[in-house]
């Protein structure tokens, strides 16, 4: 049980939540939903893309969110 905690402890990575302004303007801006908008305003504020199969999504996020096949074919 010890090896297993510290080994928790070393892969845990820090949990990010983004502010609810962030999330309700995103949802306002795209008619996405809140659901999807909270990854996409994770993504931005850590600059890196948000992978998804979701066309809708990646339509309305150009910038953010790419499509799996996309990035696999890189």
């Amino acid at each position: 049980m010890e090896i297993i905690k510290k080994a928790e402890e070393l892969i845990t990575e820090p949990s990010f939540e983004p502010s609810s302004e962030s999330v309700l303007y995103l949802t306002d801006y795209s008619g996405m939903t809140a659901y999807d908008c909270e990854f996409v305003a994770v993504a931005q504020t850590l600059e890196i893309p948000l992978l998804t199969y979701d066309r809708r999504l990646v339509k309305a996020f150009p910038q953010t969110a790419l499509p799996v096949a996309r990035w696999l074919a890189g």
